[in-house]
Parts: structure tokens; sequence; C-alpha cells
């Protein structure tokens, strides 16, 4: 029968509905994602340049530093809400599994879990949205988190949910004509000073800042970075469209 729903979105009556996918949350949360198709003008691709497109540069402190020097610094929201899931997790081992109190417990826990992941979804989102709407391109590097988070221990690499924000920046830019510009993983953005392009391989990892051996220049590790996908990416694509 009918049931009550949050529609997000409204459809059209021209629209023509294609698929209708329910899932269900842990919590008991059910959702219906509804797929139309329908015909939209061509969108003519915006195309960038130096002063309109962005570096960004992931950072486990700061999520991510840009081209400009700007800091995204979000919360961490798995580590705020450590100490209350921890002491659910205490009651839960006390209880009878299986019991009344047993499933309430894990219920709780579970829509801890929930809340964090929608916190993170909703900072991706913000994010996304604010560059997506600012810039023409974004240039952003191919990072590999999952090897990330294996090799690091000092923070929780996937707590941050950057590769969730990568996912809704890139489809955010394409809506408008933009262009979302992955740089090779490999990519020596850190270890390249932007101002002479000389390579500095023996840059400590824990090294901040940094002295370029070759032309002198002092360097924010961060902001260079962001600087050299910037302009790594600008390359690729000119190279890739043929414009200059």
């Amino acid at each position: 029968g009918e049931v009550k729903a949050k529609l997000h979105r409204k459809p059209l009556h021209w629209w023509t509905l294609k698929t209708a996918t329910v899932s269900r949350t842990p919590t008991g949360r059910y959702f219906c994602s509804l797929t139309f198709s329908y015909p939209v003008k061509a969108r003519k691709p915006v195309l960038p340049t130096a002063e309109t497109t962005l570096g960004l540069n992931y950072s486990l402190s700061h999520f991510y530093v840009d081209s400009q020097g700007n800091r995204a610094d979000p919360p961490h929201w798995f580590q705020a809400s450590a100490e209350k899931l921890a002491k659910l997790q205490r009651r839960l081992s006390r209880m009878q599994q299986g019991s009344k109190n047993y499933r309430e417990q894990v219920r709780k826990i579970q829509r801890l879990h929930e809340h964090i992941a929608n916190q993170r979804k909703d900072f991706a989102h913000q994010q996304s949205r604010r560059l997506a709407d600012t810039w023409d391109a974004v240039c952003v590097q191919d990072t590999d988190l999952t090897a990330v988070a294996r090799t690091i221990r000092l923070g929780n690499v996937l707590d941050a949910g950057y590769g969730l924000f990568r996912l809704f920046l890139q489809y955010k830019l394409e809506n408008q004509g933009k262009a979302y510009i992955p740089v090779e993983r490999y990519f020596p953005s850190a270890k390249t000073c932007h101002h002479c392009g000389a390579i500095y391989h023996d840059l400590p990892a824990q090294a901040r800042r940094w002295t370029c051996p070759a032309c002198g220049a002092e360097l924010d590790r961060a902001r260079n970075g962001a600087e050299n996908l910037r302009d790594q990416g600008l390359l690729q694509f000119y190279q890739t469209h043929g414009a200059a």
C-alpha cells in the first residue's frame, strides 16, 4: 500500500521511469532510488585556464590543501564519537547475546555508525558543491587511499571520506560541463619545486616545509604539491583536447 516518503526531487510527467532500487540500512531505514531517462541539451564544455583551475592535494591532517593555500579541516567524526561508541560496546559485551536488550543495544551502535557516516557524507557534499560551483576545473591526484591507510598509522585515513568527496566532486563538475582532472598517482607533486621544476628526491616524508636545493625557494609542502597538480592537470587536459 501507500507509505509516507520524503521526496528529494519530484520527477516531471514526461520523464520515463527505468529502474527502482529499494535498500534498507542496518538501522531499519528504507530508501528507494529511482532512475529516469529524459532528453537534455548537451552542455558546452568549459575550457579551463590557469586562473579558473584549482589543484587539490590530499592531506591527512587537513583533508586537502588547495593551490590557493586554503585548507578544509573537517571534524574527525569517528574520533569525536569514539568514547560514546566504546561505552555502548562495553555495555553490549556484558549482555546476553540474542536477548531483547542485546538487540536494542546493537541497534544503538548501528544508529551511531549511521550518524557518523551521514556527517561524513554531508561534509563531502558541501565541499564538492562549493568547489564545483566556483572553479572551471579541479585537478586531483589519483591517490590509492586504501594503500595509504595500510601504511599510515598516525590517523584514520578512511574516516575523513576523501574518496567519497572525489566521487561527488567529479559528477558535480561533469554535470556542469566542467573538467575533473585526475593526475597520475605516482606524479612527484610534493617533491617537485613549483618555481624551477627541480625534483628533490631525498625530501623527508615528515618535512612540512623545505628549501629547493636548485633555486633556493622556500616551499610549503602541501601547497606546493597542489600547485604542481594544477599545472600537471592542465597540461594533461590540453594534451588530450588539443587546446592551448
